[in-house]
């Protein structure tokens, strides 16, 4: 039971510090904050909260991995690299490639709501 703690424990420390230091996934945790409130103030339905939350950890996931691959490339070589910078480039593209995907999920769950409410 210890080495469960200790696994969820290590775990929302990454959360956090990713949190904590990164603004990319700042900026992704308000957009998430602001898509609930809309998605609350315009009762979507039950699918389309699963999607909204599918792309949460779409796009969160992709973020805490594109941090790891920067933070450990930047521990494993100081000097510019051609490689490294592809490696980390590539990552950066996922976290962009995710949150373009949710971004049109949003704008076909959200935009005939609000077209209907005017």
């Amino acid at each position: 039971m210890k080495k469960i703690y200790s696994s969820f424990s290590n775990a929302y420390q990454g959360l956090v510090h990713c949190i904590s230091n990164e603004q990319n996934a700042r900026i992704h945790l308000m957009i998430m904050i602001l898509t609930t409130i809309m998605a609350l103030l315009l009762h979507i339905s039950r699918i389309e909260w699963l999607m909204i939350i599918l792309c949460f950890g779409f796009v969160f996931s992709a973020e805490l991995i594109n941090t790891s691959i920067e933070r450990l490339s930047d521990k494993v070589c100081l000097e510019q690299d051609l490689f490294i910078k592809q490696t980390k480039d590539l990552a950066a593209s996922a976290v962009l490639f995710a949150a373009l995907c949710s971004a049109v999920i949003a704008c076909i769950i959200f935009i005939p709501k609000l077209m209907a409410m005017l």
